[in-house]
């Protein structure tokens, strides 16, 4: 920008930026000097590399280039160049929009093999190996997959814990897992809040890997058995509401826990009502101390 003769009334450069930043949408924040070319003031206005796509307040988007002089010139950017930009910030990812008209009969079944070959080559997550083609054709979205994933790795997941992987809210997660149970690929231990989720038996089973889901689902109860004693042994006794808390589990089962404790002799009940409660059973005194 041509500020006249150095000296000249022309260098004042103040509001100059605000105005760049006025008029742009969103906003840049531009940084202007005064430079001498040849005796001549011009203004140098130093523009950061944006994020994302930048217009003007007007809605134009324009795109600097070099003619083929060599001198720069703005020159409109049209729609397809806009999609090309956007892809260049990482903001799009244009191998995954939809094609209009096409169906997964379009789809070669060649690249479900190229893509389990890669899996394979590259080290990446051999959850997709264990999915058939209709899963791997898009029926399970990309946080399922994700979360697949952290069961195999992990065993076991919360709700919480599965939000911080897939960097989604609570409700999401919670969504995704629910999805993956009623498909079949996950099974939920435990009361609403202290709910755990599982591969389920038959992924175990598709992966010849059987004893792992046996240890899996046969630890919780075991856990709460164990859980629950100690805490008898610490305290001298516990309630049904003690349980629960101590577990995570729901009233219901709580009851059962403590019925099937009784039952085997590592509990006795004593009281009945609100009173009621249960101490070291006759089984379980060598363990008192």
């Amino acid at each position: 920008m041509y500020l006249g003769r150095a000296g000249s009334s022309h260098q004042l450069l103040a509001g100059l930026a605000g105005m760049t930043g006025a008029r742009t949408s969103p906003s840049v924040n531009v940084n202007v000097s005064a430079v001498e070319v040849s005796g001549v003031a011009v203004a140098c206005i130093r523009v950061p590399k944006a994020q994302g796509e930048v217009a003007t307040q007007g809605g134009v988007y324009l795109r600097r280039r070099i003619k083929h002089d060599g001198t720069p010139e703005c020159a409109p950017m049209l729609p397809h160049e806009r999609t090309s930009r956007a892809s260049t910030f990482g903001l799009l990812d244009v191998s995954a929009q939809p094609v209009a008209g096409a169906t997964l009969a379009d789809f070669d079944p060649l690249e479900r093999e190229r893509l389990r070959q890669a899996v394979q080559q590259y080290g990446g997550d051999r959850v997709l190996l264990e999915l058939d083609d209709e899963a791997l054709d898009g029926e399970l979205p990309i946080d399922s997959l994700i979360a697949l994933g952290a069961l195999r790795e992990l065993k076991r997941l919360t709700v919480e814990e599965l939000a911080e992987r897939i960097q989604r809210d609570v409700a999401s997660a919670k969504r995704t897992l629910e999805a993956l149970t009623e498909a079949g690929f996950v099974e939920a231990h435990g009361a609403t809040r202290g709910r755990t989720y599982m591969l389920s038996a038959a992924v175990y089973g598709a992966v010849a890997d059987k004893a792992a889901y046996t240890q899996q689902a046969g630890l919780a109860p075991i856990q709460h058995e164990q859980m629950v004693l100690s805490y008898v042994r610490q305290h001298g006794r516990i309630k049904r509401a003690e349980a629960m808390e101590l577990c995570r589990l729901s009233e219901g089962q709580v009851k059962n826990l403590l019925k099937r404790m009784c039952k085997a002799g590592l509990l006795v009940l004593e009281g009945a009502g609100p009173a009621a409660h249960c101490r070291i059973g006759s089984l379980d005194r060598g363990g008192i101390g």
